[in-house]
């Protein structure tokens, strides 16, 4: 959860760095960094790219007055009853958001949407292409908001929301693979990309942390063939590939610094 609004003022810090090499001539930095909000105060990262975990309609929060945390994403909007004091509120609740649910400011998806308006969602419904979702696990890409420049939103799977044991863990290190790969097929031409992204999987989506922690972990120990896949296929002009996380919670960084440095075979900078 962010924690810009109470905490304004708190400038974004590398806390850890790696470096590895996913093939001759190009290399993957890993950074994790402290910060209040990767969507409104990660500046310092310079990071022209965000990695958004959205929902599989790409609709952001705009069905919904709130989210449930697990899903699965509701079909119909809730409906709306009357109150003697409040006036008309939903059957999801009315002031208050209940246990398990989270507000749009609450997510980065809908901090997204909020900033991006009626002109992002146009863009995600061309993004769609007539159809209602995309699958778990893809990605796409568009014009950023605010501080980003391009927007990759990915679609990470709900945790144990299927009858395959596996299946949503493959498809949530999907989201960090083909998000990758997808950031060097748009910008062929950039010598050094940047990428700002959360811990996918860790909010709406229910995975516990440790589960997302270590996917992530596992994703990024899996990345060499998806990256050089990825350049070798065109006439890219890439020499660094950077994934800044922006962590609010000390106790995620660590768990994601313990992770890595048991899973991946990086250098430390």
């Amino acid at each position: 959860m962010a924690t810009a609004w109470y905490r304004p003022g708190v400038v974004p810090k590398i806390v850890k760095s790696w470096k590895v090499q996913v093939q001759v001539g190009i290399e993957l930095d890993v950074e994790i960094w402290s910060t209040t909000c990767i969507v409104t105060n990660f500046k310092e990262a310079r990071c022209p790219t965000l990695l958004n975990p959205a929902n599989p309609s790409l609709s952001g929060v705009s069905k919904f007055p709130y989210f449930p945390v697990g899903g699965p994403e509701p079909d119909v909007l809730p409906m709306k009853d009357s109150h003697p004091i409040m006036g008309f509120v939903s059957q999801w609740g009315g002031m208050d958001v209940g246990k398990g649910m989270m507000f749009a400011a609450n997510t980065v998806d809908g901090m997204i949407h909020l900033a991006g308006g009626k002109e992002l969602a146009a863009n995600l419904k061309l993004q769609l292409g007539g159809k209602e979702r995309i699958v778990e696990g893809q990605a796409v890409w568009t014009n950023g908001v605010g501080d980003y420049k391009h927007l990759i939103h990915t679609v990470p799977p709900f945790f144990d929301n299927s009858d395959d044991d596996h299946s949503e863990n493959r498809l949530l290190q999907n989201c960090y693979q083909t998000s990758l790969s997808l950031a060097t097929d748009r910008l062929p031409s950039e010598t050094d990309i940047r990428i700002a992204s959360p811990l996918l999987g860790a909010g709406c989506r229910g995975f516990p942390l440790e589960e997302a922690v270590f996917h992530c972990a596992e994703a990024l120990s899996d990345l060499n063939m998806t990256i050089s896949t990825a350049v070798d296929g065109g006439t890219n002009a890439i020499k660094g590939l950077t994934l800044a996380f922006g962590v609010p919670s000390q106790d995620i960084r660590e768990e994601m610094i313990k992770a890595f440095e048991s899973r991946i075979n990086f250098t430390e900078v």
